[in-house]
Formats: structure tokens, C-alpha cells, sequence
């Protein structure tokens, strides 16, 4: 025998599925971002560093080399090339 349910317990269930996906979402979100902001200063700090270190000449060497590397990779995972982390199941 199964227990019946109201209305309003069905409508409780809803909302809280409603939640959990939102809280999901949400998390999902700022992992995202943080990991983003720690690449991003990451790349920047190695930046400021290499600048420090090597001088005006192969500093604008490296700038270019990097610049290359970025496009290259950004090329690579255009849309038709999706990264097997994003790829959900």
C-alpha cells in the first residue's frame, strides 16, 4: 500500500527540488569563477615575473610566444572541440 499524498506536500517536494537545483547551479557557478580568478592571477603573476627577470627584448619575445600559445589554444577548443570536463552525462 502506498501513502497518499496532499497537495500541499507535493507542492513542499517541488519547491525543494526547485532549491537543490538552484543550490547546484549556484555551486557549479562559483567553482567557475574561482577557478578562472586563480588562472587569471596566476597568469598574472608569472607575467610581472618574467618582466622582472629577463630584459626589454626577450620580455616582447616572451610576450609574443605567450600571446601565440593563447590563441592557438583558444583555437583549439573553439566549439567544435568541446574539453572532455565540460562534456556533462
Amino acid at each position: 500500500m502506498t501513502p497518499m499524498s496532499t497537495e500541499g506536500e507535493q507542492t513542499t517536494a517541488t519547491a525543494s527540488r526547485a532549491g537543490s537545483a538552484e543550490r547546484g547551479v549556484a555551486g557549479r557557478l562559483s567553482w567557475g569563477l574561482a577557478d578562472q580568478a586563480a588562472s587569471s592571477m596566476s597568469n598574472f603573476a608569472v607575467g610581472i615575473y618574467v618582466a622582472r627577470s629577463l630584459g626589454l627584448t626577450a620580455f616582447g619575445v616572451f610576450s609574443l610566444a605567450w600571446v601565440t600559445y593563447g590563441v592557438v589554444l583558444n583555437v583549439s577548443r573553439g566549439p567544435g572541440h568541446p574539453t572532455p570536463l565540460v562534456v556533462r552525462f
